[in-house]
């Protein structure tokens, strides 16, 4: 049979003191009696030995809970990383018990047309000279944003494409055009234009081609790369339908690549892994092409929205997991004609962690191009027209 430990004390106790015979039970001695007085060198060896017992009792505690404990995580798991919004993900242990399983809480970025967002501060980092022409008073060129923050302004009747250097004064290099694409424009590189060139005629009026436009170099100014495609799914596009994937340009809306990157030379060229492309799905989720939720937003619009003119653009990846979406919120702003823009433009600006904010998105002002390279925004005044970036 097993000798408690308290009871093998007691023994040991009394077997060393003899003639001072210890209480029945150590509980029934409270700490305050316990007398601090110079022990004798017989009751010096009783203290000792109570102070070993007492260790080697919380030593077998300790081993008991520690062995108690491995049963349920004899490893230490890695901290799970965040589930995606919208997604359910199962943060697994090494226990024999069960698994959690986790639905992800998103935070909501809501916005509605009885509270307007507080406006974007834009501050224009130059000014293109590039007349109207025959594209209306109004009209905005076809606009591109190039690596280093610099933007290529295409001035279709001019014939050119003029590439703004904002971190040197403003700086502009002219460069004419084999071929003038439009009116959608996306970079590939530092040194490649990408965009749609319409080739219609009598017998063929849908034609077109994807086109790829040295921008240094020899051929600096031509085609160096096309493929042919019709122009009627990209009638009604937004200007920013073309995007980036990672061998290639592709059309944001579907993910399907149009035209492979191309040097200068016209030899291959394409990303490591491929850059993140978004949409927003009818529950108000922004997700990956994977179907992986993001960013859930709320957006409360007029009674009278009519929609945008062109089709509604979608989510944009800016670069270090963020992106960014815009829309309107009011109605038409001249609800006589058949097709005008809405009012109330505004702005989602979603960071990684899966927060973001609304803002309002100045009179006048558009988004004309957003990729990894950046966001840039132009309006006309008169002849010219004055880009900006998106604020830090």
């Amino acid at each position: 049979m097993t000798v408690p430990f308290d009871t093998r004390l007691r023994q040991l106790a009394q077997e060393l003191t003899d003639a001072a015979p210890l209480p029945p039970s150590w509980d029934e001695v409270p700490v305050a009696q316990i007398e601090v007085a110079e022990p004798s060198p017989r009751n010096r060896r009783l203290t000792a030995i109570l102070a070993s017992a007492a260790i080697v009792g919380l030593v077998v505690a300790g081993i008991a809970l520690t062995r108690d404990r491995s049963h349920t995580s004899s490893v230490r798991s890695p901290a799970p990383s965040a589930p995606s919004i919208g997604s359910e993900s199962t943060v697994s242990t090494t226990s024999t018990a069960t698994s959690t399983s986790v639905v992800s809480a998103s935070p909501t970025i809501a916005v509605s047309y009885t509270a307007p967002p507080p406006m974007l501060e834009l501050q224009p980092f130059a000014t293109v000279d590039v007349p109207p022409g025959s594209s209306g008073p109004q009209s905005i060129p076809p606009i591109a944003a190039l690596d280093g923050g610099r933007a290529a302004v295409i001035d279709l009747d001019g014939g050119e494409v003029i590439v703004v250097e904002p971190y040197i004064g403003g700086l502009q290099q002219h460069i004419p055009l084999e071929t003038t694409p439009g009116p959608f424009m996306v970079n590939g590189d530092h040194d490649v234009l990408y965009g749609i060139a319409q080739r219609g005629d009598e017998s063929n009026p849908a034609a077109a081609e994807i086109v790829a436009i040295a921008l240094t170099g020899p051929r600096a100014g031509s085609e160096i790369a096309a493929v042919s495609v019709s122009i009627l799914p990209y009638t009604e596009a937004g200007r920013t339908m073309l995007g980036d994937g990672r061998d290639g340009i592709i059309d944001r809306r579907t993910g399907e690549q149009l035209l492979p990157y191309v040097g200068t030379d016209g030899s291959p060229k394409g990303y490591d892994e491929a850059p993140p492309n978004y949409r927003l799905d009818e529950n108000g989720i922004v997700t990956d092409m994977n179907g992986s939720g993001r960013w859930n937003l709320t957006i409360e619009r007029d009674p009278n929205y009519r929609g945008m003119y062109d089709t509604e653009p979608p989510p944009a990846p800016i670069g270090y997991g963020r992106a960014i979406y815009w829309t309107a919120l009011g109605p038409a702003a001249d609800p006589t004609l058949d097709v005008s823009d809405p009012t109330l433009p505004v702005i989602a600006v979603l960071q990684a962690d899966g927060t973001g904010a609304w803002y309002g998105i100045p009179d006048g002002w558009i988004v004309v191009a957003s990729d990894l390279e950046g966001v840039v925004f132009a309006r006309r005044l008169g002849d010219n027209i004055e880009l900006a970036t998106l604020p830090p």
